[in-house]
């Protein structure tokens, strides 16, 4: 059965981007995964951050679906992504 872990969250202001913060702590993040013995890590990106979702696909996470998010009477849209650790 497969081990499945989620990336909650990375922020990085817009100030730092060049830095590539965002990468470093994907690295980090992904090789502890592997550590703890996940085989697959999945996240939610808001479909609206286009930026965000080049980012994953450049690291090799895949699409696997779509869900919506309700606020209120505001519903925004998410792509579900997952990435194969082993």
């Amino acid at each position: 059965h497969d081990r499945v872990c989620q990336l909650q969250k990375i922020y990085v202001l817009r100030d730092f981007l060049s830095q590539k913060i965002g990468t470093k702590l994907q690295d980090l993040l992904l090789k502890e995964s592997q550590k703890l013995g996940f085989q697959t890590i999945w996240l939610s990106v808001y479909d609206g951050n286009p930026k965000a979702i080049r980012f994953y696909e450049r690291n090799n996470f895949k699409p696997i679906g779509n869900h919506d998010f309700r606020i209120g009477q505001e519903s925004f849209n998410f792509v579900a992504m997952a990435k194969q650790l082993l």
